[in-house]
């Protein structure tokens, strides 16, 4: 019995309890932690007995606390800053003596307690209160979280904010209510609607206008002037406000080396470069002003062009100005070209260096003017320049002249005639081409020419050119001579190709241009070349808009017209005349 006793004593004392032998209390020996207990591979830890403990070193090529304390790896270790210490060992005030991450001995202060004393709970730690329901939930939705709090990992169901319809994700409120719900109800066609949504502020897009432009959620059509019983555009299309038509209300603007308008009663003002006469007030100066040119009217159409100006009515064609290098002489008034001789209806009306005009019913296309390069009518030898209307074309519905080519546009295929020599006609086809020869593209709603270059708009909306590319006017860089593109959420309805730069007008009556931009004809910046196509700033819907030499002009919503770009000759307008006057606007 007393060996049994003195068995069972050992193995007290081995670990570290206490027995009563003869009514006396005896203190065994404590049993320590290891560094395997801590989980250590290298290092210096402290026991459960507060003493230090050396776990050894790293294998060569490996370093101790890299990327765990106490463990080896083969990050090199970085001793954590003092905050870090702190915060890895769960202190946050006095000073306290630990290892670091690297397995060295440290010393850090850990701070202050704002409230209550340091350690009144547990060492080094100030005493905590737990954050109510409400401010441990802040921000969330609904459902539950886990987060630190004093110290602790804490698990709460927050409050649901949500509606009886809505689903919780991800501690968010989702609805599954369809956009086009959200539009219904606020009887909205288009454009963006501010809703709430599962008590929530949200924003729904409701899409674009098929025919017209989006006004304050409603699809409205704009008008030109005299298309509404004398009335401009209306300034508000959806509140039908509108103000009347006069010498004021544009219909239409071309810009060629002067600038030419047509106002909705079809009076012409013009204004810009009258060294051959193409302003017609009669010197041959400067004008920086619109003047009204007087020997015409009921004009329709109007068409600038290097030397000149072509105007049209439904029955006869007038030319002011010269007529390029051949002329034998300047007019400074309108003169008619037809004498009322016309074999039908005026439908269309272009003008460079040479003009044509399109005649309504049999698509008829009769062209006049310098012919050096087949542009009008082909022949041995070439007549050059053509002095009286030929018909050159039949079965058009558009017309379009450039330098020393010319396109037309039948149902869907554009033609083209001419100099070649930029690829202006047909990229692929020799430097000239005296037979009209069709351009492989796809169905094609509009044309417009520059002086060696085209663009066409596709019947999608998007943009083919093709032609001389020095100044990104295929609106791409480099030695390209064909480039079809479309403006990013946007479908083109018109197109203006001007000397360098070309630009469309969308059905959201927006505009954008590219190409050269040397005089401030797309951007009031440095760029000179503004590629890819660039949206012109305007306080108003473009109606109509028009590319020139160095200059842009649109007609806008209120009737008035905006110029911007080169102003040597007055071109934009203003009252004044300057060679460096970028993005000047002014209105009639």
């Amino acid at each position: 019995m007393l060996r049994l006793l003195a068995v069972l004593t050992l193995l007290f004392v081995l670990s570290g309890c206490r027995i009563f032998a003869d009514a006396e209390e005896v203190e065994l020996e404590q049993v320590c932690s290891t560094c395997g207990d801590a989980d250590a591979e290298c290092g210096s830890v402290l026991n459960s007995c507060g003493n230090v403990l050396d776990c050894g070193s790293c294998s060569s090529g490996l370093f101790c606390g890299g990327e765990a304390a106490n463990q080896c790896s083969t990050t090199p270790c970085t001793p954590e800053t003092d905050a870090e210490f702190c915060a890895r060992l769960g202190k946050d005030c006095e000073v306290v003596n630990a290892f670091d991450n690297c397995g060295q001995g440290r010393s850090a202060n850990c701070g202050e307690c704002d409230e209550g004393v340091c350690g009144t709970e547990t060492p080094n730690v100030c005493p905590c209160e737990p954050l109510p329901l409400t401010d441990f939930c802040a921000g969330v939705q609904c459902g539950s979280i886990t987060a630190l709090d004093c110290g602790v990992m804490r698990t709460e169901e927050c409050p649901s904010s949500c509606d009886e319809d809505a689903a919780c994700e991800q501690n968010v409120c989702v609805c599954d209510e369809p956009d086009t719900d959200i539009c219904g109800d606020a009887d909205a066609e288009c454009g963006v609607v501010t809703t709430m949504v599962c008590g929530a502020e949200t924003q729904v897009d409701c899409g674009g206008c098929t025919d017209g432009v989006c006004e304050n959620n409603q699809c409205c059509k704009p008008l030109l002037c005299g298309a509404a019983n004398g009335m401009c555009a209306p300034i508000d299309m959806c509140s039908g406000a509108a103000i009347n038509c006069g010498l004021n209300c544009l219909s239409r603007v071309s810009v060629g080396a002067s600038v030419c308008s047509v106002n909705s009663v079809g009076e012409v003002h013009c204004w810009g470069d009258n060294r051959e006469g193409s302003v017609g007030v009669g010197a041959m100066i400067k004008q920086s002003l619109p003047r009204a040119v007087a020997g015409v009217s009921g004009i329709r159409n109007v068409a600038s062009g290097r030397h000149g100006v072509l105007f049209a009515s439904t029955t006869e064609v007038y030319f002011m100005g010269g007529i390029g290098s051949s002329a034998p002489a300047q007019s400074a008034t309108p003169r008619p070209i037809f004498n009322g001789n016309t074999p039908a209806a005026i439908q269309d009306i272009d003008h460079y260096e040479h003009s044509c005009v399109l005649f309504a019913g049999t698509g008829s296309v009769y062209c006049w003017g310098a012919n050096k390069s087949g542009q009008v009518a082909a022949g041995e030898p070439i007549p050059d320049p053509v002095d009286q209307p030929m018909r050159v074309f039949d079965g058009a519905r558009d017309v379009t002249v450039g330098a020393s080519h010319t396109c037309a546009l039948t149902g869907t295929e554009v033609f083209c005639w001419g100099s070649n020599s930029r690829g202006q006609v047909h990229p692929d086809l020799p430097p000239e081409v005296q037979t009209p020869m069709m351009v492989p593209l796809g169905p094609i709603a509009a044309i417009d020419a520059g002086p060696d270059f085209t663009c066409a708009i596709t019947d999608t909306g998007g943009v083919a050119c093709w032609g001389a590319n020095d100044s990104g006017q295929l609106n791409t860089i480099g030695d390209v001579r064909r480039h079809e593109f479309t403006i990013a959420g946007e479908r083109a309805v018109e197109i203006s190709a001007g000397e360098r730069h070309a630009c469309v007008r969308t059905e959201t009556n927006k505009a954008f241009c590219w190409g050269s931009n040397d005089d401030g004809e797309i951007t009031p910046t440095s760029v000179t070349t503004s590629v890819p196509a660039t949206e012109l700033t305007s306080p108003r819907r473009v109606l109509q808009i028009a590319a020139g030499d160095g200059v842009t002009c649109a007609v806008l919503q209120d009737g008035g017209v905006a110029c911007q770009g080169a102003n040597e000759y007055g071109e934009i307008g203003s009252g004044t005349v300057s060679a460096t006057a970028n993005a000047i606007v002014k209105y009639y």
